[in-house]
């Protein structure tokens, strides 16, 4: 009798945690297309005499001007692309589209934390997601755009 009440406990435990990771799951893919749609919404940034970089035989590229030349410089923008963080992410984007198409750059860089992978904040590990959210945030804005990497976009336990 106590061998079959204990598995039907562990059986019940199993099944809860079973749905606790689906339903999750299901939040997390909801919210990160639901987000990835509102990324397409946006327009391209319209900047008049856009200066083009020149990519040199090494490689690298550079901007040749004798003009002013505007850099925006974003830091911790923390996009979370979990089942806890879509609210959160969907602010992040709109505030970033909102200064890049305010302030039209000729550069953004992006000094570190992209993305916010905290278990329990965002609900998921994966700083990939956020990455290619953002990613396709500046595509879309049509800009020119660097990153390096921060301590949240490089965890350890993340993806």
């Amino acid at each position: 009798m106590k061998g079959k009440l204990f598995l039907k406990i562990v059986g019940i435990v199993l099944a809860v945690v079973v749905l606790f990771f689906a339903v999750t799951s299901l939040i997390t893919t909801v919210g990160k297309n639901s987000n990835m749609k509102k990324i397409e919404s946006f327009e391209q940034v319209k900047i008049e005499n856009r200066i083009v970089p020149v990519e040199d035989e090494n490689g690298y590229w550079t901007f040749i001007t004798d003009r002013d030349f505007k850099v925006v410089q974003l830091t911790d923008v923390h996009i979370g692309a979990g089942f806890m963080s879509h609210g959160k992410d969907l602010k992040a984007l709109n505030a970033v589209a909102a200064m890049v198409t305010a302030e039209k750059p000729d550069l953004v860089i992006v000094t570190g934390d992209i993305a916010y992978p905290i278990p329990p904040q965002a609900g998921t590990d994966d700083n990939l997601a956020s990455a290619k959210m953002f990613a396709n945030l500046m595509e879309k804005l049509g800009v020119y755009w660097t990153v390096t990497f921060g301590n949240h976009d490089t965890e350890i336990y993340s993806d």
